[in-house]
């Protein structure tokens, strides 16, 4: 038997395979490694994905934890500032009710002190017009001396003594009157 007619192995497992020829199974051999790699890709990217997602989540969650805080926080100080707002709005209400008051008692003050004033005025007058009284009434009574002993004495003298006497005595009745006039204007 020559070599060549001996039966090959080789083409003996050809034979048997032909429906499965070598660069078939290499090409289900790629595309099952391909499958493999592709859901192994994929089954990474979903756990990465879900990873991430649950991160995104516990941030929102914390997110929202602090939202609400600061949401709270700002309400508190909202009712703060209007408790304030309540405080101040009183106090300036005090404040303005204390300033009417204190204008008020400086207003009587100053009435006060301009009475003071004015009485201190019509004292000082009437001091005058007592002094200018009681000099009218010791002129009249030497003015009586000289008309009772008339004779006694100079004509023309008793005259000037008379007129004297007319004219301090008037301006004490003046004076008199406006010191009165005063007194009925306080």
């Amino acid at each position: 038997m020559d070599i060549e007619q001996l039966p090959n192995r080789d083409l003996a497992d050809r034979d048997l395979d032909s429906d499965n020829p070598p660069h078939r199974r290499w090409l289900w051999l790629t595309l099952v490694a391909g499958v493999a790699i592709v859901a192994t890709v994929l089954g990474v990217l979903l756990a990465y994905s879900n990873s991430s997602a649950s991160a995104w989540q516990r941030e929102a969650q914390q997110k929202s934890a602090d939202l609400a805080a600061m949401t709270s926080e700002r309400n508190a100080r909202v009712a703060e500032l209007r408790t304030m707002k309540a405080e101040l709005a009183t106090t300036t209400v005090k404040y303005n009710d204390a300033a009417a008051r204190i204008r008020a008692l400086a207003d009587e003050k100053a009435q006060v002190g301009d009475q003071a004033a004015a009485l201190a005025e019509a004292t000082a007058l009437s001091q005058t017009v007592t002094t200018e009284l009681d000099t009218c009434v010791e002129q009249l009574q030497q003015l009586q001396g000289y008309l009772i002993n008339f004779d006694s004495y100079n004509a023309d003298a008793v005259v000037t003594v008379l007129q004297e006497v007319n004219a301090g005595c008037n301006g004490a009745q003046e004076d008199n009157a406006a010191l009165a006039k005063m007194i009925a204007s306080l």
